[in-house]
């Protein structure tokens, strides 16, 4: 378990520790008044931050998945549950929501196109 802990928190500061650092130094130089890096240099940087965050994400699941028996438990349950069962659009029809005997009205809307809306 402790291992896991610590490949989710390394995971996580390495595309976190040196955007944090580039951020820190733009708005030193920024503060200071001298000349920061170009816009193309800037996005690239960006860019490569989130591709980076991104992977990060998934490389996090992955680790809980491998590592932590109880979270793969948890997604086998989850899965378990979120199966559908077989069933009609009259069955659909008859359920009732929470707002259904709530009146909206439409905003922009004449009241021939709310009539319409509502059938």
């Amino acid at each position: 378990m402790i291992i896991a802990v610590l490949l989710i928190v390394v995971i996580f500061l390495i595309p976190e520790l040196p955007y944090g650092l580039f951020y820190f130094l733009t708005m030193v130089l920024i503060h200071s008044g001298q000349k920061i890096l170009p816009l193309m240099t800037n996005r690239i940087i960006h860019a490569t931050y989130e591709l980076a965050l991104v992977l990060s994400f998934h490389l996090n699941f992955w680790v809980y998945c491998v590592m932590i028996r109880s979270f793969r438990s948890g997604i086998k349950t989850l899965f378990k549950m979120a199966r559908c069962k077989e069933g009609t659009f009259s069955e659909l029809e008859r359920e009732h929501t929470s707002s259904q005997n709530i009146s909206y009205e439409l905003v922009g809307v004449s009241e021939r196109q709310s009539e319409d809306v509502e059938m």
